[in-house]
């Protein structure tokens, strides 16, 4: 896509930017109101602040007891990984 884009119109890649939002059940960022986009925007500009702020570099690991190492990735919320690391920082061996 990167390559073809040189070639392509603006109105052309605007319909292939929509194509490619609808294929994963998204909005397109030309399918959303005026203030549909500052929300968006502001909502942006607060996550890289907090980002910022926070020197977040990479996503944390949780060693448990020495022993066990957390896998963020098998987990579907954070009170799922808050309920795993509860439960082996509890489990007696």
């Amino acid at each position: 896509m990167q390559d073809q884009s040189a070639d392509m119109s603006e109105e052309d890649r605007q319909a292939k930017l929509n194509e490619i939002f609808a294929q994963y059940g998204l909005i397109s960022p030309y399918s959303l109101s005026e203030a549909q986009r500052e929300q968006v925007f502001k909502l942006l500009t607060e996550s890289r602040e907090l980002e910022t702020n926070a020197e977040i570099t990479s996503v944390p690991s949780f060693l448990i007891q020495g022993k066990y190492l957390v896998n963020n990735a098998e987990h579907d919320s954070l009170e799922d990984l808050a309920n795993t690391i509860q439960y082996l920082s509890q489990k007696k061996d």
